[in-house]
């Protein structure tokens, strides 16, 4: 699908190719999406376990670093339930946004690349506790009004430091309404014969 001749045909055809270029992490990169639509044959045939998917996107990274002008190229391929290029690429890149900002707060904030884990349920019971601390530093900046002026490592260390009088200010912060809700345990509906 994504041969070097169909990948010429997509550049030209409307609504099939998108591309950017910027200047980050002091290298240029150059990003071009190009979005295979499948036919009705295609989806009932060999795509017929997607029920929803309408394309498949080549997602081509092209980088060269500004000092060493070392070049690298990554290629990867997403299926989409999307229609518009445009979409798909906003989708793609936004989601790595997402997931690179994640895990740049839980190595720096709570330093998850040094834990040395080799128990699986151990590791995935620390990082549900992890993302669930994040979660609360970020949240006590909101409701204080303070947020940009405590940083999440700051907040850490108050835990740290005096955990009984961080977890009651972080209670009395929220809503007694919204936290009345959370606390509440609703039985089951059982359903009667």
């Amino acid at each position: 699908m994504f041969s070097d001749e169909n990948i010429d045909k997509l550049s030209t055809t409307e609504g099939c190719h998108d591309s950017t270029r910027e200047i980050a992490h002091n290298q240029l990169e150059e990003r071009d999406f190009f979005m295979f639509p499948l036919t009705g044959s295609q989806k009932r045939g060999l795509f017929s376990g997607w029920r929803s998917m309408n394309a498949i996107v080549c997602y081509r990274k092209h980088m060269v670093h500004n000092v060493t002008a070392r070049e690298t190229l990554e290629t990867r391929y997403y299926l989409t339930s999307l229609g518009s290029i445009e979409d798909s690429a906003y989708c793609i890149r936004a989601h790595w946004e997402v997931e690179n900002g994640l895990r740049w707060h839980l190595d720096t904030v709570l330093m998850e690349d040094q834990l040395m884990l080799s128990d699986r349920t151990a590791a995935l019971n620390r990082s549900i506790l992890n993302k669930t601390c994040l979660s609360l530093y970020k949240r006590m900046n909101e409701l204080t009004g303070q947020k940009g002026r405590t940083s999440l490592k700051a907040l850490r260390k108050c835990f740290g430091w005096n955990f009984t009088d961080m977890m009651k200010q972080a209670l009395t912060l929220l809503d007694p309404l919204a936290f009345r809700r959370a606390v509440t345990i609703t039985p089951k509906q059982t359903s009667s014969k």
